[in-house]
């Protein structure tokens, strides 16, 4: 995945990244992620392997955590409202 495949995934990634600022230091299992925010698996194992090559992300023992430097940065940038709009959505959909 290069720089022009990320940008034509922004919104996948925008979700990812959200969910894992909003995840109050819980460390998720790398394969219930997708499912939560619902994008496919092969679109979320590229943006996890982009992640983690640039150490915006840390996986360890097939659990996911965001760095806290990039944590701290999105939740600083942020609209939480939408947030949690965007959650309450995807579970009345579901």
């Amino acid at each position: 995945l290069n720089l022009f495949g990320v940008y034509v995934l922004s919104d996948e990634l925008d979700h990812l990244l959200d969910f894992l600022a909003m995840a109050d230091d819980n460390l998720y299992d790398i394969e219930e992620i997708p499912k939560l925010i619902g994008i496919s698996d092969n679109i979320y194992m590229k943006l996890i392997s982009f992640l983690e090559k640039y150490s915006f992300i840390q996986v360890k023992d097939f659990k996911v955590k965001l760095n806290p430097e990039v944590k701290d940065f999105i939740i600083s940038t942020i609209d939480k409202d939408k947030i949690m709009f965007q959650q309450h959505l995807r579970l009345l959909l579901k």
